[in-house]
């Protein structure tokens, strides 16, 4: 992996380690990544690393992605904007809803 890319990435994990749960792996590197079973790149975290979830339930009408989502129509159901209430508090609402999430209703990150 290239320096600059190391301190890049040294540098975002630093900003945000410390607000939010994430790992980060760059994945199989040289031979390893030549394997059929490499590991590749990724990061995972929490829902609380998105700013805004809409949680639409099961028959409603699901926001248009390409539209302003900045000030949903309630027509949509939930939606919840970390900017509004704060980390702390989006972070207890993020973690009630992660108990009812379901193969029903629509997501929109």
């Amino acid at each position: 992996v290239a320096s600059s890319s190391i301190l890049a990435m040294n540098t975002a994990i630093t900003l945000v380690k410390y607000q939010y749960r994430i790992y980060f792996s760059w994945g199989a590197r040289c031979q390893e990544a030549l394997r059929e079973d490499a590991e590749l790149g990724h990061a995972v975290s929490d829902l609380t690393v998105f700013d805004q979830i809409i949680i639409t339930p099961n028959g409603r009408p699901i926001p248009h992605v390409a539209s302003d989502l900045d000030d949903p129509s309630e027509e949509y159901g939930l939606s919840l904007m970390r900017r509004d209430v704060g980390l702390a508090e989006y972070s207890k609402m993020i973690q009630e809803i992660e108990g009812t999430l379901n193969t029903e209703d629509t997501y929109t990150f």
